[in-house]
């Protein structure tokens, strides 16, 4: 005995090792061609390459920020940490950001392995789920998406609760359950698609482990006492706690950015059918996962009927529900884990199958990153395997899996491609679905950042065909006449967006700037103050605002606006500029030094922060300093008149 039990340890390592060594291969070969891959205008820029408390890396203040109430998307403060750490480590190469994703998909893949193995000791089968998992063409959004970090973060954190859980179930105690609540926290704060985690556990409740001591013809792990139903399901209450926090959060940052869709725009009964056809079309691309795109657009913004649009999708859908339940409930006592995967699919896409709509997009790939694994389990229990009598079984269950896996693979390395560049991604997403206005739309920005100006008009008017009312679409043609120089026209879009949608702080924004351009201050005006009011939290509103405070002779607001902008944004020179030009400008020498100061200690060539500061020691009388600052704005600007004219007389009383 003392022998045998050192022999299926090792045998047991052998086996992890080997089934890691697999799933590493199969993902690498995968996903390798990704680290060539640049980012895309679609996430990337507000979450990455364009997001200052990104982009500085790990700083406190970013840190702060990061546990914040604010968007561009859910509360995620881990997420936010791992763009920070990235951009510490690689910058803005997104080479470095690619791969830290792969390597975590990678390691959630074998972490889901091990997971399977702990709760079902089948190695075959557990096997089969994560090399499905790790190169399922539905996952590869998640994956080669930069800004989809927080999913493949949170399915970490995912198994390794589930991990976690098994520990403590064979051994309860409270330290075992602060270390599961712990990563499961851990998981929430990469992403809140873990609030259905707890569900999860009570269903593993159930079977495999065994502990609501339901009979079942099957067995299970050793080690999981039998508890009653009431005090499993208390057990769970800490953990649906963190779940209710982490949705509130989540809804108090979209609010933050208006994300979430009106009953108006979408209402409760198109949300409704529509979630039943989502079920299905998402099972369909679990099992032929082909056309796939970055953005499927959803009816109710394209099209003028769209419950007669999902009519036949939501009545397939809700068949293959019933159908797919009924039989296995009927098999729950052969075949749990049938029931088991399937209720794991249904229950863990809930959040996400549109009855609180968020952006355009009818359903997602994205969504399916951890439901899928449900699906997974029960199709791998349904599977021959190993211990099938005959052995015709056992060679056919291993060539279907084998089949199975490699054409995942293969379509997954196919759809992996087309995410090079946001041109090739977009052009992928509108040659696949009808009506994507949104994919014309973010078509025409990768041409504008081209400087393909005429393309990307093309594109934007393309989106505007589908849809006459959408706001984005309006806001960027304006952006697009701006920059090729037509402002009138920038203007006249700029007023549709805002028209089309009131709340549009950014169209605000650039109407405002344009209206500038023009020498239209008073009218600019109303706008920075809309802006303002629509983000009181975004730094740049508040420091356009009270420049134009400043400009229009404002003085007292525009130093209130400063004073803001300083608030929210420590490291930004002009805010620090602007505010010291107000003090000085309503006599309060002391704070203007203070600030100008921080100004020149932020941006140390900034030869208006040094004539301003020569300016301010002439008022003290003090002419050595005031010698100093003229003379760095002189080295930094040899031609500047009044460096040179400001120091000649200083020369000239000294001789005097």
């Amino acid at each position: 005995m003392g022998r045998t039990i050192p022999v299926n340890r090792h045998s047991r390592l052998a086996v992890g090792i080997g089934a890691s060594l697999c799933l590493a291969a199969i993902t690498l070969a995968v996903y390798w061609q990704v680290g060539d891959y640049g980012f895309v205008n679609f996430d990337d820029d507000a979450h990455v390459y364009e997001n200052q408390h990104v982009v500085t890396g790990l700083t406190a203040e970013n840190l702060r920020w990061a546990f914040g109430i604010h968007g561009p998307s859910q509360w995620h403060p881990l997420a936010w940490i791992s763009h920070q750490l990235d951009c510490e480590l690689f910058g803005l190469n997104p080479g470095g950001h690619h791969a830290v994703s792969v390597g975590i998909h990678l390691v959630t893949a074998v972490l889901l392995y091990f997971a399977l193995m702990q709760l079902t000791t089948a190695t075959g089968k557990s096997l089969f789920v994560a090399l499905l998992f790790a190169v399922h063409p539905l996952n590869v959004e998640s994956v080669a998406w930069v800004a989809e970090r927080r999913n493949v973060l949170c399915g970490l954190f995912w198994m390794l609760t589930l991990l976690a859980y098994g520990w403590y179930v064979k051994r309860p105690s409270a330290a075992r359950y602060a270390v599961m609540t712990v990563l499961f926290a851990a998981s929430l704060a990469a992403k809140p698609m873990a609030v259905t985690l707890p569900f999860v556990l009570l269903l593993l409740d159930w079977y495999p482990l065994k502990r609501m001591g339901i009979p079942v013809d099957s067995t299970s792990i050793d080690g999981a006492r039998t508890v009653s139903v009431r005090t499993l399901i208390l057990e769970k209450v800490p953990l649906l706690g963190l779940s209710v926090v982490s949705s509130v959060l989540t809804i108090l940052c979209q609010q933050s950015v208006s994300t979430v869709a009106s009953v108006d725009s979408v209402p409760v009964t198109v949300r409704l059918v529509n979630a039943a056809a989502s079920y299905g079309i998402y099972l369909g691309r679990i099992f032929w996962p082909w056309n796939l795109a970055v953005f499927y657009p959803h009816p109710a913004f394209f099209s003028e009927d769209p419950l007669s649009r999902l009519a036949i999708p939501a009545l397939a859908g809700t068949t293959a529900v019933l159908l797919i339940t009924a039989t296995a409930v009927a098999l729950r006592r052969r075949q749990p884990l049938l029931l088991v995967g399937w209720l794991w699919f249904l229950g863990v896409l809930v959040p996400m199958i549109g009855l609180v709509q968020v952006g355009r997009q009818q359903l997602a790939d994205r969504y399916t990153y951890l439901a899928s694994i449900g699906v997974f389990i029960s199709t791998a229990w349904l599977l021959p395997d190993a211990k099938s009598p005959a052995i015709w079984l056992r060679l056919a269950g291993r060539g279907v899996t084998a089949v199975i896996v490699l054409a995942a693979a293969a379509m997954a390395w196919h759809q992996t491609q087309f995410w090079e560049s946001s041109t090739t991604l977009f052009h992928r997403a509108a040659a696949v679905t009808v009506g994507n206005s949104w994919a014309h739309n973010n078509l025409g920005l990768a041409y504008q950042q081209r400087r393909q100006y005429a393309v990307a008009m093309q594109h934007f008017q393309q989106a505007l065909q589908i849809d006459p009312e959408y706001a984005l679409a309006h806001y960027n043609v304006g952006r697009l006449w701006q920059e090729t120089g037509n402002s009138s026209r920038a203007i006249s879009s700029l007023e549709r967006a805002i028209a089309v949608h009131p709340d549009f702080a950014a169209a605000h924004s650039q109407l405002a700037t344009t209206l500038v351009s023009l020498g239209q201050l008073d009218s600019a005006l109303p706008h920075f103050e809309r802006a303002a009011e629509l983000q009181p939290e975004t730094a740049e509103a508040q420091l356009n605002l009270a420049i134009a405070l400043g400009r229009s002779g404002r003085t007292q607001e525009a130093r209130r606006q400063f004073r803001r902008a300083v608030e929210l944004a420590p490291d930004n020179a002009d805010a620090h500029f602007g505010l010291a030009i107000a003090a000085a400008e309503a006599g309060d020498e002391h704070i203007a030094e203070t600030h100008l100061l921080r100004t020149v200690e932020l941006r140390p060539r900034s030869v208006d922060a040094w004539l301003e500061l020569g300016r301010l020691r002439l008022r003290q009388n003090d002419h050595k300093l005031a010698v100093e600052h003229f003379r760095m704005a002189l080295s930094l600007d040899p031609g500047n008149t009044e460096a040179r004219t400001a120091l000649e007389r200083k020369s000239g009383t000294e001789d005097d």
